[in-house]
């Protein structure tokens, strides 16, 4: 419930942020997330919901603590520090964990917890919810990898210039860039 809260109040203040160019992706990943949580609560598949939320929160919470300190700007090592173990734990847990042991869970062992007989030997003829908790899960993991790009560009960026960047460009600073190009 505390999750859910919280995903709720991002999608809410999603609203009043800065509108990056991922905005439309990070609005979907919050509905997603708010409606996996409370489908996996409402039909009992809460194992399934836990490990979704413990294969994203560890990288979440690394990739936090390393904005707050960037924004220090005097803890370099401890940002540059925090950016790999973030970027190791996304890799891990997103593109690793998730993708074969949540999925996997979700489409094999997780019936079974909803009813003992139940199985889905063939997906279509089975009840509607488990579809869509599977469809919201692999959104979720088209999502990661959409998000895996653009960390792969911040690492090459990183790498090239030397000082990490956020490759998403917020709308403000577009509006900008095109109205100096106009004069």
């Amino acid at each position: 419930m505390v999750e859910t809260g919280f995903y709720w109040s991002l999608l809410l203040s999603s609203a009043f942020d800065v509108k990056r160019s991922d905005f439309r992706e990070l609005v979907i990943h919050h509905v997603v997330t708010i409606g996996l949580l409370w489908l996996s609560w409402a039909i009992n598949m809460v194992r399934v919901g836990t490990l979704v939320l413990l294969s994203h929160d560890i990288s979440d919470i690394l990739l936090a603590a390393g904005k707050l300190f960037r924004h220090g700007r005097t803890w370099v090592k401890t940002t540059n520090v925090l950016f790999v173990l973030f970027l190791i734990s996304w890799i891990l847990l997103r593109l690793g964990y998730f993708p074969f042991v949540v999925l996997r869970t979700a489409l094999l062992d997780a019936p079974t917890f909803i009813q003992p007989s139940y199985r889905w030997q063939n997906i279509f003829q089975r009840p509607f919810v488990p579809r869509i908790i599977l469809a919201m899960l692999l959104c979720l993991q088209v999502l990661h990898l959409f998000w895996t790009f653009l960390i792969a560009r911040t690492v090459v960026k990183t790498v090239t210039a030397g000082q990490a960047e956020d490759v998403r460009s917020d709308s403000e600073d577009d509006d900008r860039t095109e109205s100096k190009k106009k004069d």
